[in-house]
């Protein structure tokens, strides 16, 4: 990668004399042709360190939300080195578990890659947030929402319906949504996610198609009882 940069006046020329290279067959011509292979290697090169970065960034996030780190100071060293920034602002977790559309009355069956397609896009279209998502299977996802200023609560609330109306509209499968309390230490977003997630079983066993948040739910106390769930789950 160090080297293709430093060449990059050779990449440009070679785009540019491409023509030229089908109508002759000199030395120089014979050296632009091996150089596609070389084009060719590298972009596979990146591809594969794009998915690296992924990757690890996921299992941060997975380890980040379980609490797996200690203190403040090792989640922010563990978030530099896969270039995750979040020294700073207000976070707030985020959970959404849309149906099986094999168990809903009128099934519908989208492919899977039609389903994290569809997510991905939606997420652009109706989330103007900064965000940083750990998929927990293909039907479950978690956010992790980071500002730089105070969480907008209230507008948060509204793009995640709009977001599920989007699902439900565009894909026919019906989605539930907890929201956790925002905090300022990266440290408490392990404690959020509990939240979120208990949260969240209480919207579903329930049947509450809106987000709902912590303060919604009936008593502090439910989030300290154990977690229960409905026969199809």
């Amino acid at each position: 990668l160090s080297y293709w940069y430093k060449q990059k006046n050779m990449v440009q020329e070679y785009f540019s004399l491409q023509e030229r290279i089908k109508k002759t067959d000199d030395k120089g011509a014979r050296f632009w042709k091996g150089f596609e292979g070389f084009l060719s290697e590298v972009d596979d090169l990146h591809n594969i360190v794009e998915k690296q970065e992924v990757m690890l960034q996921e299992a941060f996030l997975r380890k980040l939300l379980y609490g797996n780190y200690e203190s403040e100071e090792e989640i922010l060293e563990a978030a530099t080195s896969v270039h995750i920034a979040l020294d700073d602002g207000s976070f707030c977790v985020v959970n959404l578990e849309l149906d099986d559309p094999l168990q809903q009355e009128n099934p519908v069956n989208p492919s899977r890659d039609i389903i994290l397609g569809m997510a991905d896009q939606l997420l652009k279209d109706c989330m103007p947030w900064h965000i940083w998502r750990y998929r927990v299977s293909e039907l479950s996802s978690v956010f992790v929402i980071h500002e730089k200023t105070e969480i907008d609560r209230e507008k948060l609330k509204k793009d995640l319906e709009n977001l599920n109306f989007q699902f439900h509209s565009q894909l026919r499968i019906k989605g539930f949504i907890g929201i956790s309390d925002t905090v300022k230490e990266p440290v408490e977003i392990a404690r959020q996610y509990e939240i979120s997630s208990r949260v969240c079983e209480f919207a579903r066993f329930q049947g509450i198609r809106i987000p709902v948040f912590s303060e919604d739910l009936p008593g502090e106390k439910i989030l300290e009882q154990p977690v229960f769930f409905t026969i199809d789950m």
